[in-house]
């Protein structure tokens, strides 16, 4: 049985906004990818794939926790990428107050703690709690300066 999508409108408008805002500021180009590839986004530069994006919308304001949670499997996937293609994945954490950070992916072993962990407030179901790397906040940049 597959588990099902949490995933509404309001997450995907939060996710086409941050996407689409980091395509600015790179110069880029996006496609949406299917959910198998278990990144939400290729970005495109020339007509070329140059890397992936996962995008996670949180309800905090940015500082309000030491780190941002991330399943291992997203991490795993995103170092494959990495590993096979050369490309790199990129985290985008869009939060409340209007900011996004980022972070490269494929660092993300070497410089978080992995703990069974995951959403324990609020649990939806037992696939909530799982490995999942919790990456300090100075990892990650901030966008748009």
């Amino acid at each position: 049985m597959s588990r099902p999508m949490y995933e509404g409108d309001a997450d995907r408008s939060n996710e086409l906004s941050a996407i689409t805002r980091m395509a600015a500021a790179f110069n880029v180009e996006f496609a949406k990818l299917p959910i198998s590839y278990r990144m939400d986004y290729a970005v495109i530069k020339g007509g070329q794939i140059s890397g992936f994006v996962e995008v996670k919308s949180r309800k905090m304001t940015w500082g309000q926790y030491p780190n941002v949670i991330l399943s291992m499997s997203k991490v795993e996937k995103a170092c494959a990428y990495f590993d096979l293609l050369k490309l790199p994945s990129l985290l985008l954490v869009s939060t409340t107050d209007g900011l996004i950070h980022y972070t490269h992916m494929h660092d993300v072993p070497s410089n978080s703690k992995l703990e069974f962990s995951g959403r324990t407030v609020n649990t939806r179901d037992s696939a909530d709690i799982e490995p999942c790397y919790h990456i300090p906040n100075e990892r990650f940049s901030k966008l748009d300066g």
